[in-house]
């Protein structure tokens, strides 16, 4: 399984799939960050500022301090590293979507490499 981001798109995806499926993506920082391709092409990748709580003597379930994210923002996640793709896939479909040195959307194609 592994770290992974996840990836939302405003923008059309071939296959008409809803606007509200969430994909995942190794292809990026695998942060568990959350990231979207807007309408008009560009990628975006929420920001925030992490707070670490620690859990209390008795919670046993996880011993490892929550992170809880606060100030939660939009800003332009630039270009994708790499080759400038990106794969994602959620609700059986997987893309594969192609960007500029800006992080401008200049395809997106059904399937994956």
């Amino acid at each position: 399984m592994g770290m992974f981001d996840e990836l939302t798109c405003e923008h059309s995806l071939p296959g008409n799939p809803p606007k509200d499926q969430v994909y995942q993506t190794k292809s990026l920082r695998c942060h568990l960050d959350l990231y979207n391709i807007a309408a008009d092409g560009v990628l975006w990748r929420q920001a925030y500022d992490r707070v670490e709580e620690t859990p209390g003597p008795d919670e046993r379930s996880w011993p490892y301090p929550n992170i809880i994210r606060i100030n939660k923002r939009w800003v332009k996640a630039g270009q994708p590293p790499h080759d400038g793709t990106i794969f994602f896939y959620g609700g059986g479909s997987d893309y594969t979507a192609a960007f500029d040195g800006e992080g401008k959307l200049l395809s997106v194609k059904p399937g994956g490499t």
